[in-house]
């Protein structure tokens, strides 16, 4: 049997999935003070104006445009429970996520946070 190693890749054979996410001290406490949400499928950081203003969001919410404050904060709500975007006490209490986070040092003495998952498969 043939083995083909790719360089700063991990692979495996399950269902299961593995992500590893390092990001600045200020996005990590932005995110743990509901200033930002994480979107899991992008690995990314949003504010609740970029989730809202976005093509995505809106094409979830036709009536876009007509909708009043109280609405397209409703129509958030919803969204957000739909495709899976969480805030930090979301992703921390989830019944069924293996997760952990540390501090971490760049080579130039940068804090960074890294925080990991693991959603079996």
């Amino acid at each position: 049997m043939q083995q083909i190693i790719r360089h700063k890749t991990f692979e495996t054979n399950s269902s299961s999935m593995h992500s590893l996410i390092l990001v600045d001290e200020k996005t990590y406490k932005d995110w743990e003070n509901d200033e930002l949400w994480f979107r899991p499928n992008t690995d990314s950081f949003y504010t609740k104006q970029e989730i809202i203003e976005s093509d995505a969001f809106k094409y979830e919410n036709p009536n876009y445009d007509e909708l009043n404050e109280l609405e397209k904060i409703k129509a958030f709500d919803d969204y957000m429970r739909e495709f899976s975007d969480t805030d930090y006490a979301e992703f921390y209490s989830c019944h069924y996520i293996d997760r952990a986070s540390q501090e971490v040092y760049t080579k130039d003495g940068e804090k960074k946070i890294a925080f990991s998952y693991y959603i079996s498969g």
